[in-house]
């Protein structure tokens, strides 16, 4: 089985449910005696901080300061979020609220990815275009971003010409992704944008496009929730799984082999 360079190779369970991050409940009354070993883990610190309603909005304020540093230097704004119409033309309903990564867990979680300068990168549900805007700054091939909101789409352009540092041209298409096209990407991230049928969708047009054009794929999939649909997926190979648990957040990362 194929694994990533930087990630862990779970056993792969098909037809079971995969929960992406622990609830927000799971440390109520348990024991966070240092002593049990609780409080000094990293769990045990994310339960604390999660549990002091003070302690969690500090720390959400200090990731906050320091994203808007990076996009001061790269002259972007991903923070702000417009005022959203309600979304009407989604084909299955099932679109997901929009939450942008924090930088340095995107930076994390693209690392395992090796993106370079012979990659078309597909951001679907692409937001506001942060992954697009760093992918753009590290140098690959093209960058595409994929998403319906049109009050996103704009300000994803802005970003896409404002950008200081890109390397690449970066393309925003206002689509459904169900309904999209994806014939040149070598490298897929999902950002848990939208639910299972939309996902299952996508899926097999990122795979029909491989009949007419063969070419070795990545796939990373952030918050898996619905992660059993890329196991019944057979041209796909599960390549490992990257978590990080004081964020609440897990990627799983998958490949299709040109054979």
């Amino acid at each position: 089985m194929t694994q990533l360079p930087g990630t862990t190779l779970d056993r792969v369970r098909p037809r079971r449910s995969v929960p992406a991050v622990d609830s927000d409940h799971s440390h109520r009354g348990k024991n966070l005696n240092p002593g049990a070993g609780g409080l000094f883990t990293t769990t045990g610190l994310r339960g604390l901080v999660r549990s002091t309603k003070a302690l969690h909005k500090l720390v959400v304020k200090m990731r906050t300061i320091r994203d808007s540093r990076i996009e001061r230097r790269w002259n972007v704004d991903t923070i702000t979020v417009p005022n959203l119409a309600p979304r009407r033309n989604v084909r299955f309903k099932d679109s997901v609220h929009y939450e942008a990564i924090w930088y340095p867990l995107l930076f994390k979680y693209l690392k395992p990815l090796d993106p370079g300068p012979d990659d078309v990168v597909y951001d679907i549900g692409c937001g506001m275009g942060r992954t697009l805007l760093a992918l753009s700054r590290i140098g690959v091939k093209k960058c595409v971003g994929i998403e319906i909101c049109p009050e996103l789409v704009e300000q994803a352009l802005v970003n896409a010409r404002n950008l200081r540092g890109g390397k690449c041209p970066i393309e925003i298409r206002e689509q459904d992704a169900s309904q999209a096209e994806y014939s040149d990407g070598t490298i897929y991230l999902i950002i848990n944008p939208f639910g299972e049928d939309t996902l299952r969708t996508t899926l097999e047009s990122i795979k029909e496009t491989l009949t007419s054009d063969p070419r070795h794929v990545q796939l990373a999939y952030c918050t898996p929730r619905h992660e059993n649909t890329l196991h019944d997926c057979d041209w796909l190979k599960f390549a490992g799984r990257k978590r990080s648990p004081f964020h609440n957040m897990t990627v799983s990362y998958w490949v299709h082999e040109n054979r």
